[in-house]
């Protein structure tokens, strides 16, 4: 094989969103995962869940225009401008931002961090705490296992909270994060460790 070769279908997997993925691989793809793979993989489907609901609202562009706008260098390019051009046409509220920021954050430390991150690290469990409501208890007392599952379907919920993509015949978000933690569920617990109690 080619070098450009290798580089052209390296970059078809980048062209792949979670939304091109049936719920059963999606499922596949975030149990083997380490946390933080799955910090990214769970971040990575509310990225692509904002394009769709964006390229909704702007059914006249076409394909040169499409690249434009979701190129590296448009308007759209970066998750962060998805997310403040998201708010201001109202697909998502003020308060949906500030939680989607944090959760890209997440992703961000995740996937340019040198150290290990986990959701034992303080920084992601810190992140985690300031996400749930003060009626979820104590949140930083959670088993890492149980922060893992339910970071994964806050994930999911957000997407399907997302304004506009209710008519979208793919990925349904919340319910395959659900599915994802059914089967964690029937996976032996690693040492030391209890089930969650999610399923």
């Amino acid at each position: 094989m080619s070098h450009d070769q290798a580089i052209k279908d390296l970059k078809a997997y980048t062209k792949v969103t979670a939304h091109d993925l049936s719920p059963a691989d999606f499922v596949a793809a975030l149990k083997g995962e380490s946390d933080r793979g799955a910090i990214i993989l769970a971040a990575t489907m509310i990225d692509d869940r904002l394009v769709v609901s964006l390229r909704e609202r702007m059914p006249d562009i076409n394909s040169d225009e499409t690249a434009r706008i979701f190129g590296v260098d448009g308007l759209a390019g970066t998750f962060a401008n998805r997310l403040k051009l998201a708010q201001a046409l109202g697909i998502i509220d003020r308060g949906t931002r500030k939680l989607i920021e944090l959760i890209r954050e997440m992703r961000n430390a995740c996937a340019h961090s040198r150290q290990t991150l986990t959701f034992s690290t303080p920084v992601i469990r810190a992140a985690i705490v300031s996400m749930m409501p003060d009626e979820a208890g104590d949140v930083g007392a959670w088993p890492d296992h149980q922060a893992r599952d339910i970071f994964c379907l806050l994930c999911g919920a957000v997407c399907d909270a997302i304004g506009g993509t209710e008519g979208l015949a793919t990925l349904r978000s919340l319910e395959t994060m659900t599915q994802y933690v059914r089967e964690r569920m029937r996976q032996t617990p690693s040492p030391g460790k209890s089930p969650t109690i999610l399923g």
